[in-house]
Formats: structure tokens, C-alpha cells, sequence
């Protein structure tokens, strides 16, 4: 993505989408909805983690955060 891209309005996006196909909306949220899921997960699998390192004293000392 490049630095120069800017979010467009809630207005200028409805205008976009306005002729799409209901299906192809439709299918666009699923895939959406699909990639919230998969990050809402991996980022649960990171802070557990991250948890777990912080805990083993083993590692104490070698996990600083910033």
C-alpha cells in the first residue's frame, strides 16, 4: 500500500459500492468476517504466547519489552 493512500469517506464509499451486486456485497463481508476471525485468533495465540514467556523464569531477563 503506498504511504501517499488515504481512507475515503463513509459517502464516497457508498457511492462506490452503490451498482455492485448484492451477491458480490454479501460475499465481500464473508471475507471479511473470515479475516477478522483468523486475526482475532492468531493474536490470541500471540499474547498466549507472550504470556508464557514472561512467566518462565527460565527466560528471565531475555524478554524485555519496549
Amino acid at each position: 500500500m503506498s504511504s501517499e493512500t488515504r481512507p475515503i469517506s463513509s459517502s464516497q464509499f457508498a457511492l462506490a459500492i452503490h451498482d455492485l451486486p448484492l451477491d458480490t456485497l454479501y460475499s465481500k463481508a464473508a471475507e471479511i468476517q473470515n479475516s477478522i476471525t483468523h486475526l482475532q485468533r492468531s493474536n490470541k495465540q500471540l499474547q498466549d504466547y507472550s504470556d508464557s514467556i514472561k512467566n518462565d523464569q527460565s527466560l528471565a531477563g531475555e524478554v524485555k519489552e519496549e
